[in-house]
């Protein structure tokens, strides 16, 4: 596929006996990356590798914020802190004292 654009700032530099400049375009076809998984097991295994990221950070580091859990796991803080209510809710994590201050905790089964 050849696409040609014809500028007027080109036909300057040939005048002026300047080369004409290098332009290259990258086109991408997505359609090779296709998975076979579904959007249900991809998703599912990506949050069991949240979850289980967030666990690990805690049992590393007690007083972890919120903030630094988002920059470890390259996730925006909305979505860790929705991770965290959901493993409150599974009773896996609980959080002991005020937002500064306090520390996560691990409940053993």
């Amino acid at each position: 596929m050849k696409i040609v654009f014809e500028l007027t700032g080109i036909n300057k530099l040939k005048n002026e006996g300047l080369n004409e400049p290098h332009v290259s375009i990258n086109v991408f076809d997505k359609s090779r990356d296709k998975s076979e998984k579904t959007v249900g097991e991809s998703s599912e295994k990506s949050s069991e590798k949240s979850s289980e990221k967030i666990i690990s950070l805690i049992k590393e580091q007690s007083d972890i914020t919120i903030v630094e859990m988002a920059v470890h796991l390259n996730i925006s803080t909305r979505a860790v802190e929705k991770w965290l209510a959901i493993l409150k809710e599974k009773k896996l994590i609980k959080r002991i004292g005020p937002d500064k201050g306090g520390h996560w905790e691990i409940i053993q089964n």
